[in-house]
């Protein structure tokens, strides 16, 4: 986990809508980390 390289946690993560399940929500919450990214509506236009 990135806690053990850094000695913290980041500030906030930008990740995608299917990174963002509940659980990781939780987590990233109880740690004071701000999670953020695209609506699904965004990305579903989207190729790669």
């Amino acid at each position: 986990m990135i806690q053990n390289r850094t000695g913290h946690y980041p500030e906030r993560v930008l990740a995608d809508q299917i990174y963002r399940t509940r659980e990781k929500r939780k987590f990233c919450k109880e740690n004071g980390i701000r999670l953020s990214g695209p609506k699904s509506e965004d990305v579903k236009g989207t190729q790669c």
